[in-house]
């Protein structure tokens, strides 16, 4: 993944002045850094099998994690699922991380067909004569003998 999108309205954001009243500026740098990491190792949003301490490590949060974890599940910036966490609403906010996966899959689908077809195209060549051949094929020019080189009587050939 290269980068997460951030709204320039989350800096007015309610819910990122109640995490900042609540935790600090420290809970708003430990929220993007949860965000990144989430990007980076699980870009679906769904963190399974996170519990609390597994969320503050990821979000290099130095706090108490109950704490941390809790206050994001309150203010809707996480949803607790069956077998973990999952970052709220991370595929329409962050869809061009959501979908990272399938653009790689179809790229490499792209890059293999272009091969396919390049290689398709050179094994069927038998020299490296450009194509398609000249016409008609170029002879080349012998080279005069020396007998018949002109010789002035006063030139030596050798």
């Amino acid at each position: 993944m290269s980068d997460i999108r951030v709204k320039f309205s989350f800096m007015r954001h309610r819910k990122r002045k109640k995490l900042q009243h609540i935790l600090g500026a420290e809970g708003v740098i430990a929220l993007i850094d949860l965000w990144l990491s989430t990007a980076e190792c699980n870009p679906k949003g769904i963190l399974n099998a996170y519990d609390e301490h597994d969320i503050a490590i990821d979000a290099n949060y130095t706090g108490d994690a109950k704490e941390f974890t809790d206050t994001l599940v309150d203010l809707g910036f996480l949803d607790k699922i069956d077998n973990g966490y999952a970052l709220h609403d991370w595929e329409d906010n962050q869809g061009w991380v959501f979908h990272s996966d399938e653009r790689s899959a179809k790229a490499k689908k792209a890059a293999k067909a272009r091969w396919d077809k390049y290689n398709d195209a050179t094994s069927n060549a038998t020299s490296n004569a450009p194509s398609p051949s000249p016409t008609p094929n170029p002879t080349p020019t012998p080279a005069p003998a020396p007998e018949e080189w002109p010789i002035e009587d006063t030139q030596v050939p050798f």
